[in-house]
């Protein structure tokens, strides 16, 4: 059960404690509505799997910050590992436990999809970065080519998050066979959708990819929640991506950003602010920590150190294993975890 399953589920104390210790959402959208306004809303011409287009933005986005690409490596991805999921197999890890290569399973058709089709795929990938430059505009034709592999990754994504227990476009109406039908399962309204959602961000952003970033960070308390990445930390703020058409229709997403930081337990980030991108309204919605914890609980003396040290006792009463030393090792290197020390330490080869 990851963060956003944990913060859905009724029964869990993670949910509960974050009910019972930040009552006061109401207030913070109501804060948020005013700083937004009534900005237009970009929707797409035809209808669109919301989830997949949701992800597969996430992809893209990323792509235009100079540590995603074939030099940090696609291997590092999390669709990288939902490809190991798809196919029955695994993922090779170098001395270093950095991911190498994906693996072919160990009996004949042990997967829903072809090993030797997902490695074609991902070796397409990386053509296609090396050709189309992503960190910049990128011309009609190339940006869809990009956008049609980012459809594929982000059902890939979904293999390993749900554990290939959701349909996908990869298999319905039909089982892709070839990189050409897994890249053409991506309709024209997807592209034209994803394509209008990039370049808004490309024009809103400018600048912003070339700061330092994180990409997909893991915090310390991942594993203890059977996962939690965001989409992003530049300059001490975290920010992630939303493609929804209403953007501040429900609170989810103030208690999915600070269980990020909550998580981030030693504050290896330091992560002063949190921010949300809007990607259909074209809208960075921030906020300063302290002032989200304060608006939150209603305590002007509230601090994030103590509110970190409470997270951390709840987390650990319902963490997937008895102690941080315990890690089932397969669960750990799928989480982006290796031995160090003694201790479960996040490997920091690149983008996750």
């Amino acid at each position: 059960m990851s963060l956003t399953s944990h913060l859905k589920d009724s029964n869990s104390t993670v949910r509960k404690f974050m009910r019972e210790r930040f009552p006061n959402t109401r207030r913070v959208m109501a804060l948020s509505r005013g700083r937004m306004g009534n900005l237009p809303t970009r929707s797409p011409n035809g209808t669109v799997p919301w989830t997949l287009i949701g992800t597969a933005l996430d992809y893209r986005l990323r792509f235009y910050f100079p540590q995603t690409g074939c030099k940090a490596g696609v291997e590092n991805l999390i669709c990288f590992r939902g490809a190991a999921r798809a196919c029955g197999g695994s993922v090779a890890y170098d001395e270093n436990d950095m991911p190498l290569a994906l693996l072919p399973p160990a009996e004949a058709r042990a997967g829903c999809l072809d090993h030797a089709l997902l490695v074609d795929f991902f070796e397409s990938l990386k053509d296609c970065l090396t050709r189309h430059p992503p960190q910049q505009r990128l011309a009609p034709c190339a940006e869809d080519e990009l956008l049609r592999h980012c459809v594929v990754m982000a059902a890939l994504d979904c293999f390993f998050r749900s554990g290939g227990r959701e349909p996908s476009v990869l298999l319905i109406p039909k089982r892709c066979q070839t990189v050409a039908e897994l890249l053409a399962v991506a309709e024209r309204a997807w592209l034209d959708d994803l394509r209008g959602l990039s370049s808004d961000f490309c024009d809103m952003f400018p600048d912003l990819w070339t700061q330092p970033a994180t990409l997909n960070p893991t915090f310390d308390g991942s594993g203890f929640v059977c996962g939690a990445d965001a989409d992003l930390i530049s300059d001490g703020c975290l920010i992630d991506f939303k493609t929804t058409i209403h953007p501040l229709k429900d609170a989810g997403w103030i208690y999915q950003i600070l269980g990020y930081v909550l998580l981030d337990w030693h504050d290896e980030y330091k992560i002063d602010h949190l921010a949300v991108y809007f990607a259909r309204q074209s809208y960075l919605l921030k906020w300063e920590v302290g002032e989200m914890l304060r608006e939150l609980t209603g305590d002007a003396n509230v601090t994030l150190e103590g509110i970190r040290q409470e997270w951390y006792d709840v987390v650990h009463a319902q963490m997937r294993l008895p102690n941080e030393t315990e890690f089932d090792q397969k669960f750990a290197k799928d989480m982006g975890y290796v031995m160090i020390g003694g201790r479960w330490k996040r490997w920091r080869g690149g983008t996750d």
